[in-house]
């Protein structure tokens, strides 16, 4: 079911460290967090194409988008310390190459 790693849409230091820790596709992450994970993403993405003095505040960071309404991560601080750190490594075009690895490797006949 995998198309390609996630490393092959976009690689800095904190998706290298996210493949290490749950696979290259993402294959030991649970789904509902990579879905968490990937609307972020895009929501920061929207935000910051569509309102640059919004995308700079602290509520259009990913990491804020990802738990804002509760979400806990299995291992939480270590998530959001990573979603934080992608927060200062993507720009925009680089964000939505990893929201499109992160869908693209879903397997929606699981969980």
């Amino acid at each position: 079911m995998h198309q390609n790693p996630i490393t092959y849409y976009v690689q800095t230091p904190a998706i290298e460290i996210l493949c290490k820790n749950y696979g290259s596709y993402l294959e030991n992450m649970a789904h509902l967090e990579k879905l968490k994970i990937a609307a972020a993403l895009s929501q920061a993405v929207f935000r910051a194409e569509a309102d640059v003095l919004d995308a700079l505040l602290e509520n259009s960071s990913v990491a804020y988008l990802a738990t804002c309404d509760g979400f806990n991560f299995e291992n939480h601080n270590s998530i959001v310390q990573l979603l934080r750190q992608l927060d200062n490594e993507l720009n925009s075009p680089m964000a939505a190459e990893l929201v499109t690895g992160i869908y693209s490797n879903l397997d929606f006949t699981q969980d």
